[in-house]
């Protein structure tokens, strides 16, 4: 998503280097901002965890104060548009308080199951650890960003509706492009078969009942683009 929306013209920046070297679990590129990536791994590190063994976000919480002029750092420095790192998610309330640029969430949310059997892949997490994380990130970054806009787009609807997807979340954040100037754009750079578990009924019913009635809280919302902050998610 990162890449078809700098595709579409929006800008990484310059001042901080990427992680953008494709990779056999990444064939596009990953496109996430190192300089956010250390901020947050740092943070993570220093409470007692990291990615894959998430903090509690009280943990985060008593650490986060002392990393304020980091994200302030960024905040002035970053010459952007947008920034991509998944940790954001775990932190997203040090960012939401801290980084007075920030403007809006991009929440692509994906099946859990989809999630899970990457993981298994690339890391060998158990499909149950894989599903935990993936209801950790999304519930922490709508609770995180309770100041910002949360804009959802749904990944595995990129296959089947691209156009709409980044046309509608293209519309939500601003950029005036028309249809045909999009599609040449982004023309070949989505691929389907990068998504190999596109099925969002794959296994729904295996999940545990936070997880399953979380993705489909979230996905009911991808068509309104606009997350409704009010909506339960607990």
């Amino acid at each position: 998503m990162t890449g078809l929306l700098v595709k579409c013209g929006l800008s990484l920046g310059t001042r901080y280097p990427l992680m953008n070297v494709p990779a056999r679990d990444n064939a596009k590129g990953h496109f996430e901002n190192l300089g956010a990536l250390a901020i947050n791994d740092t943070i993570l590190r220093y409470a007692g965890g990291n990615w894959a063994q998430p903090p509690s976000p009280s943990a985060i919480e008593q650490v986060g104060s002392r990393f304020a002029p980091h994200f302030e750092k960024f905040s002035t420095t970053f010459d952007g548009d947008l920034f991509k790192d998944p940790r954001t998610c775990l932190t997203m309330s040090l960012w939401e308080r801290h980084c007075p640029n920030l403007d809006a969430v991009v929440l692509c949310v994906r099946n859990p199951i989809g999630v899970a059997g990457s993981l298994k892949r690339r890391n060998r997490l158990p499909v149950e650890i894989g599903v935990k994380l993936w209801y950790e990130y999304n519930l922490r970054v709508i609770e995180g960003a309770k100041g910002l806009p949360v804009f959802v787009v749904d990944y595995d609807n990129l296959g089947r509706d691209l156009e709409f997807e980044l046309s509608s979340l293209l519309s939500e954040l601003g950029v005036d492009l028309d249809a045909g100037a999009m599609r040449e754009r982004v023309a070949g750079f989505y691929s389907a078969e990068l998504n190999h578990d596109i099925s969002r009924k794959l296994h729904l019913d295996l999940l545990p009942e936070d997880a399953r009635r979380l993705y489909e809280i979230i996905l009911s919302q991808s068509y309104a683009r606009r997350f409704e902050q009010k909506t339960a998610v607990a």
